[in-house]
């Protein structure tokens, strides 16, 4: 019997302990996602001292990704030194050569720049010729023999070429043209990722969004390209699926940035899964705290899930950071409008949004918070600017309420 008794006490403390030690670890996974997201937003916003002060709190996986990163914080406040030595020691990872390249260009040094260079332009993955010898990093050097010798070299294949050659077409508006170009391609051969992700393109510009969800789904067959994921999403957002397009932007939550979130965030609203948008939202403005649209999104879902105090300290945080955004004002009316003893704020708010922006639509918006306080002359000149202005609905009102019978 004792045991049988301490068998069963063991087993259950084993069971306790994998417990915490389960939930420990998930917690210590999601401090350093965290950290992550808190550095790429410190990014984002080029705060750059606090991106340094984060860093090295964060665990990017590998030492190379890590100094890869220094590197750009260094760089991007011209601390050159100090992002050669990062650089150099994240070896090749993603475009460490290409900016080893442009220090060495700004610092005037030919030969090494075009030694980065070349080793950087033998990379599979790598920047087009056009984008590369735009980028003023080099205008100090594209003179130079170097410089010169650099580009005698082919070193890009048929399809980059191609691509790029379509995807300029493509920005200029020739959309029937990379089409036809496109499907020879598929007909000739076996046409690549990149080929079908820049046919999903043309669909889309085109606005045959069915068509443009068959090519990508063919590009994502070949590549798990979170980009392929990011336009699926889109699309489908674009089409009203938003089930589909939460599915999408669901590949985009390992992503480095948190604007994947945001997507995700709003397809989940669009599909009422309210309690995910808000979570999403919430993870996203709590780093990007100066992005006025997160928050006013934020308030428009949490208004929807019928949370109103948390609406109005969203949307006042979003008329903070950008105070003469006119949709602010409005989303702000509305959650005062959805009570009766708000009105009035919902009025103020209104003529705020009209001396910003005196549309037609915003005149018939404060012509119906009138009626509803009984502003009969305020209500009449409203409408009758509204329908003056092409909003048809106003002359209904303007006969119910302004016109003598």
């Amino acid at each position: 019997m004792q045991t049988s008794e301490n068998h069963i006490y063991k087993t259950m403390m084993r069971s306790i302990f994998f417990t915490i030690a389960f939930f420990l670890t998930l917690t210590q996974a999601q401090a350093q996602n965290d950290c992550l997201q808190g550095f790429y937003a410190y990014i984002y916003y080029n705060q750059l001292d606090s991106a340094l002060s984060i860093i090295e709190k964060c665990d990017f996986g590998d030492i190379e990704e890590a100094n890869y990163q220094k590197g750009i914080v260094y760089f991007k406040q011209n601390d050159y030194n100090q992002a050669l030595i990062h650089f150099n020691t994240a070896n090749s990872y993603k475009d460490s050569k290409l900016y080893l390249s442009k220090i060495y260009a700004l610092m005037g040094d030919s030969p090494q720049a075009c030694k980065f260079l070349e080793t950087y332009l033998k990379q599979e993955n790598k920047l087009s010729k056009q984008i590369i010898i735009s980028d003023t990093c080099f205008l100090s050097i594209q003179s130079s023999n170097e410089w010169k010798m650099v580009w005698k070299n082919d070193w890009y294949s048929k399809e980059e070429v191609l691509f790029w050659s379509l995807e300029s077409k493509l920005e200029l508006g020739n959309e029937l043209e990379v089409l036809i170009t496109i499907e020879n391609i598929e007909a000739s051969s076996s046409a690549s990722a990149q080929i079908y992700y820049l046919k999903a393109l043309t669909y889309r510009k085109m606005l045959s969004y069915s068509n443009a969800i068959k090519a990508l789904e063919k590009a994502i067959e070949l590549s798990a390209n979170l980009l392929y994921f990011e336009l699926l999403g889109d699309l489908y957002a674009q089409t009203n699926n938003f089930n589909k397009a939460t599915t999408a932007y669901s590949k985009l939550l390992s992503s480095e940035t948190m604007h994947g979130h945001l997507k995700y965030g709003i397809a989940n609203w669009k599909s009422k899964n309210y309690n995910i948008s808000i979570e999403m939202l919430k993870r996203y403005c709590n780093l990007y705290k100066y992005d006025y649209n997160a928050f006013s999104v934020l308030a428009n879902i949490y208004f929807d899930d019928k949370q109103i105090n948390n609406s109005l300290l969203a949307i006042n945080k979003a008329i903070e950071i950008a105070p003469r955004q006119v949709n602010n004002y409005l989303i702000r009316a509305k959650i005062f409008a959805s009570s009766e003893y708000n009105l009035k704020f919902a009025d103020i708010d209104l003529t705020t949004a009209l001396d910003l922006s005196p549309a037609p639509e915003i005149y018939f918006q404060r012509g119906l918070v009138r009626i509803k306080l009984n502003n009969s002359i305020g209500t009449c000149s409203d409408m009758q600017k509204a329908n003056s202005g092409g909003i048809s609905q106003a002359e209904y009102y303007l006969n119910k309420h302004c016109y003598q019978k």
